[in-house]
């Protein structure tokens, strides 16, 4: 077990408690996502992924670049409502993970849900008619394949949306802090953990702790108007190591 931050670990009850107190994972502190870190981490999230081989398929134009900034921004704005969020100095780095059951939203959360379905909308209907359509056939292609792997397993898994690094930040172990932190959680709550990696650089990486591929989405293989290779996106899947020590029922 790693070390936590402080003794609250006894008195938790729920994976929300889990994700709102500090812990050290390798030395590193892992801390929950504030709204005032939303800004440093949004251009994490940008950043980190400008190399990504699914980004740029979808960004297939500098106006379709240039608006992903602030649709990030609001994004993750209302995932701190939603989601786990959790972050490494300050949105450094950060990792966004689901939950298996979500409450209804209420209060805030419903109106952070508003303000993202609006620029959500509003930047895909910016996009040209062959960004739509490449996001369409992710879409599609995606959901086709994790339906093949996962089936109806897949309501009772934690999902990892999203694990990120700024550049300079990058070496340290954040991420490597981030997905631990997470994977225990699952652990704690005795469930399975599983992601979709875009990048196939980082395999080895989900591998060292403990995802292995399950399924794979291939991306672009049949669009004449890409000229890039096909863009492989793998269904990783990490097992529960132990015995749930929540009852998500109590």
């Amino acid at each position: 077990m790693f070390p936590y931050a402080h003794d609250d670990f006894v008195q938790l009850e729920s994976k929300s408690s889990l994700a709102d107190i500090p812990v050290l994972f390798a030395d590193i502190q892992v801390t929950p996502l504030r709204q005032v870190d939303v800004w440093r981490a949004s251009k994490t999230w940008f950043d980190a992924f400008l190399d990504d081989p699914l980004i740029q398929y979808l960004s297939e134009n500098k106006q379709s670049s240039v608006i992903q900034r602030p649709a990030y921004m609001a994004v993750l704005a209302r995932w701190i409502y939603t989601k786990i969020t959790l972050t490494v100095n300050k949105g450094a780095a950060l990792i966004i993970a689901t939950p298996v059951k979500q409450e209804p939203a209420v209060g805030m959360q419903r109106v952070m849900d508003s303000l993202t379905k609006w620029v959500m909308r509003k930047v895909e209907r910016m996009g040209r008619k062959e960004s739509r359509k490449r996001l369409k056939e992710v879409r599609e292609k995606l959901d086709k394949v994790v339906a093949e792997t996962l089936g109806d397993r897949k309501e009772q898994m934690l999902y990892i949306d999203l694990v990120a690094t700024e550049p300079k930040s990058q070496g340290h172990g954040y991420g490597g802090a981030l997905v631990d932190a997470v994977t225990t959680l699952a652990d704690l709550m005795g469930q399975a953990t599983w992601l979709q990696s875009s990048n196939i650089d980082n395999t080895e990486f989900y591998n060292s702790h403990g995802f292995v591929t399950v399924g794979k989405a291939y991306i672009g293989d049949d669009n004449p108007e890409w000229h890039g290779g096909p863009v492989i996106v793998s269904i990783m899947v990490r097992e529960c190591r132990s015995q749930p020590l929540i009852d998500e029922k109590a």
